[in-house]
């Protein structure tokens, strides 16, 4: 079975004068279908080895820093990541769920008598 994610990565710390180089091992990744340098890279892949390979993309700028989120087809996953020299740091994303409460309740609809749902 395939299982899709939506990729994003963005360089955060890089040494200008490496641009060039970067872009290219990006594009040899052959992952990603749109984006650049500046406001990064964006995939919906079943790129099964992203880890390996950002991994390799990292060790090869060791000044680097890059972030790789992703979003898969399951409402929960939803990861955010972080490499430098070949190592990664995981779970950059923390989701809080809140209770309700009511005293946090914004504004009241006013609702007229026969009013129809916006795509009704």
């Amino acid at each position: 079975m395939s299982y899709y994610t939506e990729f994003s990565l963005n360089i955060l710390e890089a040494d200008k004068k490496w641009r060039d180089h970067i872009e290219n091992e990006i594009e040899k990744m052959n992952v990603f279908t749109d984006g650049n340098y500046e406001d990064g890279y964006f995939a919906y892949e079943k790129w099964y080895d992203f880890d390996k390979d950002m991994r390799l993309l990292s060790t090869r700028f060791p000044g680097t820093v890059f972030e790789l989120e992703g979003i898969g087809e399951e409402i929960d996953d939803h990861w955010l990541h972080y490499y430098k020299g070949g190592r990664v740091m995981r779970n950059g994303i923390e989701i809080i769920r809140h209770q309700f409460d009511e005293s946090k309740l914004e504004g009241k609809i006013c609702v007229d008598e026969g009013q129809l749902y916006s795509y009704e």
